[in-house]
């Protein structure tokens, strides 16, 4: 059995040129997109819909300049057996911390580079999404 229902899709970035682009790039995909642009917005988001991926920024200042993390929003995934299974792909520009790679053990986590572009956030999601987890119906290709 196939769904022709899109993906939902949430992507997490202070950034908005990187949330704009994925954003277009996704949905040009057929992915239904939604962004935010702060943990907070995040962490609403979540508690709000529901999404089969996250892609997720690891650092993000606050509004004040105060370095937040994307480990929030891991951690409140983690603690929501509604939510600990979704897949997230963490987009960072520098490497890991030790604290951060163990934040992420035990989540369906990928760790991507943000040098590397917009392509394998894609194939990431294809992947992700065209694979059925065990019990669900399979997903068609949303393209």
């Amino acid at each position: 059995m196939t769904s022709n229902a899109p993906v939902n899709v949430l992507v997490v970035d202070d950034d908005r040129k990187i949330r704009e682009m994925l954003q277009r790039v996704l949905s040009r995909e057929g992915f239904a997109v939604r962004t935010a642009g702060s943990l907070d917005e995040a962490l609403a988001a979540l508690q709000s819909a529901s999404f089969e991926a996250v892609v997720l920024d690891v650092r993000m200042p606050d509004p004040n300049g105060v370095e937040r993390s994307g480990l929030e929003v891991l951690s409140f995934m983690r603690n929501d057996e509604g939510l600990r299974s979704i897949p997230v792909l963490i987009v960072t520009g520098s490497e890991l911390t030790e604290t951060e790679e163990k934040a992420i053990w035990g989540m369906h986590a990928y760790v991507l580079r943000k040098a590397e572009g917009h392509q394998p956030v894609l194939e990431y999601l294809k992947h992700l999404t065209s694979t059925p987890k065990p019990g669900q119906p399979e997903r068609s290709n949303p393209s």
